[in-house]
Protein backbone atom coordinates (compact mmCIF):
# COMPACT_ATOMS: atom_id res chain seq x y z
CA UNK A 1 0.00 0.00 0.00
CA UNK A 2 1.36 3.43 -0.97
CA UNK A 3 1.82 6.28 1.50
CA UNK A 4 -1.15 8.09 -0.07
CA UNK A 5 -3.35 5.01 0.31
CA UNK A 6 -2.31 4.58 3.95
CA UNK A 7 -3.40 8.17 4.69
CA UNK A 8 -6.99 7.34 3.75
CA UNK A 9 -7.30 3.67 4.68
CA UNK A 10 -9.37 4.36 7.82
CA UNK A 11 -11.83 6.97 9.09
CA UNK A 12 -9.36 8.42 11.59
CA UNK A 13 -6.52 8.37 9.07
CA UNK A 14 -8.61 10.27 6.55
CA UNK A 15 -9.57 12.89 9.15
CA UNK A 16 -5.96 13.58 10.13
CA UNK A 17 -4.80 13.55 6.52
CA UNK A 18 -7.49 16.10 5.66
CA UNK A 19 -6.50 18.33 8.55
CA UNK A 20 -2.82 18.19 7.58
CA UNK A 21 -3.62 19.09 4.00
CA UNK A 22 -6.04 21.82 5.06
CA UNK A 23 -3.36 23.51 7.17
CA UNK A 24 -0.49 23.01 4.70
CA UNK A 25 0.85 26.45 3.78
CA UNK A 26 3.70 25.26 1.53
CA UNK A 27 1.48 25.21 -1.59
CA UNK A 28 -0.33 28.57 -1.91
CA UNK A 29 -3.55 29.07 -3.90
CA UNK A 30 -2.94 29.52 -7.63
CA UNK A 31 -5.73 32.05 -8.18
CA UNK A 32 -8.64 33.76 -6.48
CA UNK A 33 -12.23 34.72 -7.14
CA UNK A 34 -12.89 38.28 -8.23
CA UNK A 35 -15.92 40.53 -8.15
CA UNK A 36 -16.38 40.22 -11.92
CA UNK A 37 -16.58 36.41 -11.79
CA UNK A 38 -20.32 36.40 -12.29
CA UNK A 39 -23.00 34.16 -13.78
CA UNK A 40 -25.64 36.70 -14.76
CA UNK A 41 -28.23 35.11 -17.04
CA UNK A 42 -26.71 31.65 -16.72
CA UNK A 43 -28.51 28.58 -15.37
CA UNK A 44 -26.78 26.42 -12.76
CA UNK A 45 -27.98 22.97 -11.68
CA UNK A 46 -26.72 21.67 -8.32
CA UNK A 47 -27.33 18.27 -6.77
CA UNK A 48 -27.23 17.97 -2.99
CA UNK A 49 -27.92 21.69 -2.63
CA UNK A 50 -30.30 21.84 0.33
CA UNK A 51 -27.67 21.60 3.08
CA UNK A 52 -23.95 21.76 3.79
CA UNK A 53 -21.55 22.43 0.94
CA UNK A 54 -24.20 22.46 -1.78
CA UNK A 55 -26.32 25.00 0.08
CA UNK A 56 -23.32 27.28 0.58
CA UNK A 57 -22.42 27.00 -3.11
CA UNK A 58 -26.01 27.81 -4.11
CA UNK A 59 -26.05 30.98 -1.98
CA UNK A 60 -22.73 32.17 -3.39
CA UNK A 61 -23.68 31.52 -7.01
CA UNK A 62 -27.03 33.24 -6.52
CA UNK A 63 -25.17 36.29 -5.27
CA UNK A 64 -23.19 36.15 -8.52
CA UNK A 65 -26.36 36.33 -10.58
CA UNK A 66 -26.99 32.66 -11.37
CA UNK A 67 -30.42 31.17 -11.96
CA UNK A 68 -30.52 28.08 -9.76
CA UNK A 69 -32.02 24.64 -10.30
CA UNK A 70 -31.60 22.73 -7.05
CA UNK A 71 -32.06 18.94 -7.12
CA UNK A 72 -33.50 17.26 -4.01
CA UNK A 73 -35.07 13.88 -3.38
CA UNK A 74 -37.55 15.36 -0.92
CA UNK A 75 -40.14 18.09 -1.26
CA UNK A 76 -37.70 20.25 0.74
CA UNK A 77 -40.08 23.22 1.08
CA UNK A 78 -38.25 24.62 4.11
CA UNK A 79 -34.88 24.24 2.40
CA UNK A 80 -36.13 25.96 -0.75
CA UNK A 81 -37.41 28.88 1.30
CA UNK A 82 -34.09 28.99 3.15
CA UNK A 83 -32.19 29.25 -0.13
CA UNK A 84 -34.57 31.91 -1.41
CA UNK A 85 -34.29 33.80 1.86
CA UNK A 86 -30.51 33.64 1.70
CA UNK A 87 -30.64 34.98 -1.85
CA UNK A 88 -32.95 37.92 -1.15
CA UNK A 89 -31.66 41.18 -2.48
CA UNK A 90 -29.67 39.65 -5.33
CA UNK A 91 -32.57 39.02 -7.69
CA UNK A 92 -31.85 35.32 -7.93
CA UNK A 93 -34.26 32.82 -9.42
CA UNK A 94 -34.37 29.56 -7.46
CA UNK A 95 -36.30 26.44 -8.41
CA UNK A 96 -36.40 23.05 -6.68
CA UNK A 97 -36.43 19.86 -8.76
CA UNK A 98 -37.29 16.41 -7.44
CA UNK A 99 -34.99 13.45 -8.06
CA UNK A 100 -33.72 10.56 -5.94
CA UNK A 101 -30.09 9.65 -6.57
CA UNK A 102 -30.89 6.17 -5.28
CA UNK A 103 -33.23 5.52 -8.22
CA UNK A 104 -32.12 5.49 -11.87
CA UNK A 105 -35.67 6.00 -13.12
CA UNK A 106 -35.92 9.17 -11.05
CA UNK A 107 -32.71 10.49 -12.64
CA UNK A 108 -34.01 9.75 -16.13
CA UNK A 109 -37.35 11.41 -15.33
CA UNK A 110 -35.52 14.54 -14.16
CA UNK A 111 -33.40 14.71 -17.32
CA UNK A 112 -36.41 14.13 -19.59
CA UNK A 113 -38.43 16.78 -17.76
CA UNK A 114 -35.65 19.34 -18.21
CA UNK A 115 -35.50 18.54 -21.94
CA UNK A 116 -39.28 18.79 -22.31
CA UNK A 117 -39.20 22.17 -20.58
CA UNK A 118 -36.56 23.42 -23.03
CA UNK A 119 -34.01 24.01 -20.30
CA UNK A 120 -30.38 24.72 -21.18
CA UNK A 121 -27.91 24.34 -18.32
CA UNK A 122 -24.74 26.39 -18.38
CA UNK A 123 -23.09 25.01 -15.23
CA UNK A 124 -23.75 21.60 -13.68
CA UNK A 125 -22.39 20.94 -10.19
CA UNK A 126 -22.46 17.30 -9.11
CA UNK A 127 -22.31 17.45 -5.34
CA UNK A 128 -24.73 14.88 -3.86
CA UNK A 129 -23.05 12.13 -1.81
CA UNK A 130 -23.77 9.87 1.15
CA UNK A 131 -21.87 7.82 3.70
CA UNK A 132 -24.36 5.21 4.98
CA UNK A 133 -23.66 3.43 8.25
CA UNK A 134 -23.78 0.08 6.46
CA UNK A 135 -24.36 -1.42 3.03
CA UNK A 136 -27.91 -0.98 1.72
CA UNK A 137 -29.40 -2.15 -1.56
CA UNK A 138 -31.18 0.38 -3.77
CA UNK A 139 -34.25 -0.23 -5.88
CA UNK A 140 -31.91 -0.80 -8.84
CA UNK A 141 -29.97 -3.51 -7.01
CA UNK A 142 -26.77 -1.59 -6.26
CA UNK A 143 -25.15 -0.62 -2.99
CA UNK A 144 -26.42 2.81 -1.94
CA UNK A 145 -23.09 4.60 -1.52
CA UNK A 146 -21.91 3.33 -4.91
CA UNK A 147 -25.10 4.42 -6.65
CA UNK A 148 -25.46 7.85 -5.03
CA UNK A 149 -21.77 8.78 -5.14
CA UNK A 150 -20.78 7.42 -8.54
CA UNK A 151 -23.40 5.72 -10.71
CA UNK A 152 -26.22 8.26 -10.49
CA UNK A 153 -24.01 11.34 -10.97
CA UNK A 154 -22.58 9.70 -14.09
CA UNK A 155 -26.05 8.76 -15.32
CA UNK A 156 -27.40 12.27 -14.81
CA UNK A 157 -24.51 13.83 -16.74
CA UNK A 158 -24.87 11.26 -19.51
CA UNK A 159 -28.60 11.91 -19.86
CA UNK A 160 -28.20 15.70 -19.85
CA UNK A 161 -25.45 15.52 -22.48
CA UNK A 162 -27.30 13.10 -24.74
CA UNK A 163 -30.52 15.14 -24.74
CA UNK A 164 -28.73 18.46 -25.14
CA UNK A 165 -29.91 20.04 -21.89
CA UNK A 166 -26.19 20.63 -21.36
CA UNK A 167 -25.49 22.12 -24.83
CA UNK A 168 -22.74 20.24 -26.64
CA UNK A 169 -21.65 19.18 -30.11
CA UNK A 170 -20.15 15.83 -29.11
CA UNK A 171 -23.43 14.08 -28.25
CA UNK A 172 -26.31 16.44 -29.02
CA UNK A 173 -25.06 18.69 -31.82
CA UNK A 174 -26.38 21.85 -30.18
CA UNK A 175 -23.22 23.33 -28.73
CA UNK A 176 -23.40 26.46 -30.88
CA UNK A 177 -26.49 27.51 -28.94
CA UNK A 178 -24.64 27.88 -25.64
CA UNK A 179 -25.17 31.16 -23.82
CA UNK A 180 -23.26 34.09 -25.35
CA UNK A 181 -20.60 31.80 -26.75
CA UNK A 182 -19.41 30.74 -23.29
CA UNK A 183 -18.73 27.04 -22.87
CA UNK A 184 -20.91 25.08 -20.45
CA UNK A 185 -19.09 23.80 -17.38
CA UNK A 186 -19.36 20.61 -15.37
CA UNK A 187 -17.93 20.66 -11.84
CA UNK A 188 -17.73 17.35 -9.98
CA UNK A 189 -17.12 17.15 -6.24
CA UNK A 190 -14.61 14.36 -5.78
CA UNK A 191 -12.42 13.62 -2.75
CA UNK A 192 -8.79 13.08 -1.88
CA UNK A 193 -10.06 9.86 -0.32
CA UNK A 194 -10.01 8.44 -3.86
CA UNK A 195 -6.29 7.84 -3.26
CA UNK A 196 -7.16 5.08 -0.77
CA UNK A 197 -8.35 2.78 -3.56
CA UNK A 198 -5.66 0.63 -5.18
CA UNK A 199 -7.92 -0.96 -7.79
CA UNK A 200 -11.11 -0.17 -9.68
CA UNK A 201 -12.81 -3.43 -8.61
CA UNK A 202 -15.23 -3.17 -11.50
CA UNK A 203 -16.18 -6.82 -11.13
CA UNK A 204 -17.83 -5.95 -7.78
CA UNK A 205 -20.18 -3.24 -9.05
CA UNK A 206 -23.11 -5.67 -8.91
CA UNK A 207 -22.12 -7.02 -5.50
CA UNK A 208 -23.49 -5.77 -2.18
CA UNK A 209 -20.44 -6.06 0.07
CA UNK A 210 -21.19 -5.59 3.79
CA UNK A 211 -19.29 -2.88 5.69
CA UNK A 212 -19.59 -1.03 8.97
CA UNK A 213 -19.41 2.71 9.64
CA UNK A 214 -15.84 2.24 10.87
CA UNK A 215 -14.95 0.89 7.43
CA UNK A 216 -16.78 3.54 5.43
CA UNK A 217 -13.84 5.74 4.39
CA UNK A 218 -12.10 3.21 2.10
CA UNK A 219 -15.49 2.38 0.58
CA UNK A 220 -16.25 6.09 0.13
CA UNK A 221 -12.82 6.58 -1.45
CA UNK A 222 -13.51 3.78 -3.92
CA UNK A 223 -16.79 5.37 -5.03
CA UNK A 224 -15.03 8.70 -5.49
CA UNK A 225 -12.27 6.99 -7.50
CA UNK A 226 -14.91 5.62 -9.86
CA UNK A 227 -16.57 9.03 -10.17
CA UNK A 228 -13.25 10.80 -10.73
CA UNK A 229 -12.14 8.22 -13.33
CA UNK A 230 -15.45 8.72 -15.15
CA UNK A 231 -15.02 12.50 -14.93
CA UNK A 232 -11.49 12.41 -16.36
CA UNK A 233 -12.70 10.24 -19.25
CA UNK A 234 -15.62 12.60 -19.83
CA UNK A 235 -13.22 15.54 -20.02
CA UNK A 236 -11.17 13.66 -22.62
CA UNK A 237 -14.23 12.78 -24.72
CA UNK A 238 -15.49 16.36 -24.67
CA UNK A 239 -12.18 17.82 -25.88
CA UNK A 240 -11.05 15.60 -28.77
CA UNK A 241 -10.56 18.36 -31.36
CA UNK A 242 -11.39 21.37 -29.21
CA UNK A 243 -12.98 21.88 -25.82
CA UNK A 244 -16.72 21.30 -26.18
CA UNK A 245 -17.52 21.54 -22.45
CA UNK A 246 -15.21 22.42 -19.58
CA UNK A 247 -15.10 19.49 -17.14
CA UNK A 248 -13.41 19.97 -13.76
CA UNK A 249 -13.23 18.05 -10.49
CA UNK A 250 -12.09 18.96 -7.01
CA UNK A 251 -11.83 17.94 -3.41
CA UNK A 252 -13.10 20.82 -1.23
CA UNK A 253 -11.18 19.52 1.79
CA UNK A 254 -12.72 18.48 5.12
CA UNK A 255 -16.09 20.17 5.56
CA UNK A 256 -18.27 20.53 8.65
CA UNK A 257 -21.32 19.09 6.91
CA UNK A 258 -23.88 16.42 7.72
CA UNK A 259 -22.50 13.79 5.34
CA UNK A 260 -21.71 11.52 8.32
CA UNK A 261 -25.21 11.92 9.76
CA UNK A 262 -25.57 8.16 10.20
CA UNK A 263 -22.78 8.05 12.77
CA UNK A 264 -24.05 6.23 15.91
CA UNK A 265 -26.03 8.62 18.13
CA UNK A 266 -23.68 8.16 21.08
CA UNK A 267 -20.72 9.49 19.05
CA UNK A 268 -22.53 12.16 17.06
CA UNK A 269 -22.26 15.11 19.52
CA UNK A 270 -18.50 14.67 19.87
CA UNK A 271 -18.06 14.23 16.13
CA UNK A 272 -20.14 17.33 15.38
CA UNK A 273 -18.09 19.35 17.87
CA UNK A 274 -14.87 18.09 16.26
CA UNK A 275 -16.17 19.07 12.82
CA UNK A 276 -17.14 22.56 13.96
CA UNK A 277 -13.79 23.21 15.65
CA UNK A 278 -11.36 21.71 13.15
CA UNK A 279 -13.10 21.44 9.76
CA UNK A 280 -13.96 24.20 7.31
CA UNK A 281 -17.37 25.76 7.34
CA UNK A 282 -19.41 24.98 4.21
CA UNK A 283 -19.13 28.67 3.28
CA UNK A 284 -15.32 28.46 3.21
CA UNK A 285 -15.31 25.08 1.49
CA UNK A 286 -17.57 26.45 -1.26
CA UNK A 287 -14.85 28.81 -2.50
CA UNK A 288 -13.04 26.44 -4.92
CA UNK A 289 -16.36 25.08 -6.20
CA UNK A 290 -17.57 28.58 -7.00
CA UNK A 291 -14.21 29.36 -8.61
CA UNK A 292 -14.47 26.45 -11.04
CA UNK A 293 -18.08 27.38 -11.79
CA UNK A 294 -17.63 31.13 -12.28
CA UNK A 295 -14.02 32.20 -12.86
CA UNK A 296 -13.44 34.11 -16.09
CA UNK A 297 -9.74 33.22 -16.16
CA UNK A 298 -10.34 29.54 -16.84
CA UNK A 299 -12.86 30.00 -19.67
CA UNK A 300 -12.21 27.43 -22.43
CA UNK A 301 -9.97 25.25 -20.26
CA UNK A 302 -10.80 21.75 -19.07
CA UNK A 303 -9.58 18.84 -16.98
CA UNK A 304 -8.66 20.59 -13.72
CA UNK A 305 -8.35 18.58 -10.52
CA UNK A 306 -7.97 20.66 -7.39
CA UNK A 307 -7.60 20.21 -3.67
CA UNK A 308 -8.96 23.45 -2.22
CA UNK A 309 -7.40 26.12 -4.46
CA UNK A 310 -4.32 24.04 -5.20
CA UNK A 311 -3.89 22.23 -8.47
CA UNK A 312 -2.61 18.72 -7.98
CA UNK A 313 -2.68 15.56 -10.06
CA UNK A 314 -5.20 12.89 -9.06
CA UNK A 315 -3.94 9.40 -8.30
CA UNK A 316 -2.24 7.51 -11.11
CA UNK A 317 -5.19 5.14 -11.22
CA UNK A 318 -7.72 7.96 -11.59
CA UNK A 319 -5.64 9.61 -14.32
CA UNK A 320 -4.96 6.40 -16.26
CA UNK A 321 -6.66 6.49 -19.67
CA UNK A 322 -7.32 2.75 -19.69
CA UNK A 323 -8.92 3.02 -16.24
CA UNK A 324 -11.15 5.84 -17.41
CA UNK A 325 -12.28 3.87 -20.45
CA UNK A 326 -12.92 0.78 -18.31
CA UNK A 327 -15.09 2.73 -15.87
CA UNK A 328 -16.92 4.45 -18.74
CA UNK A 329 -17.67 1.12 -20.43
CA UNK A 330 -18.77 -0.52 -17.17
CA UNK A 331 -21.12 2.35 -16.39
CA UNK A 332 -22.52 2.32 -19.93
CA UNK A 333 -23.32 -1.35 -19.59
CA UNK A 334 -25.15 -0.71 -16.31
CA UNK A 335 -27.14 2.18 -17.80
CA UNK A 336 -28.21 0.07 -20.80
CA UNK A 337 -29.81 -2.54 -18.54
Amino acid sequence: MSVQQQKYDSNSGAVWAGLRDLNDRTDPPYDELRSDDRLDGRTVLITGATSGLGFAVAKNLAARGARLLLVSRREAVKELEAVRSACQGVGASVKMLRADMRDFSSIRTLAAGLADAGERIDVTISNAAVVPSSARETIDGYEEMLQVNALSPALLLTELLNNGVIPNNTYAGNGLDCNKGLLPRIVVIASEAHRAASTLNLDTLNTIEPYRMAESTPRYGWTKLLLLSFTRELARRLSVDSVDISVHALCPGPVASNIARETPAIARPLLNLFFRVFFQSPENAAYPVVYLAASNRIEGQTGFYQFLMRKRPPSNLAENINSGMAVWNAFEEIFRN
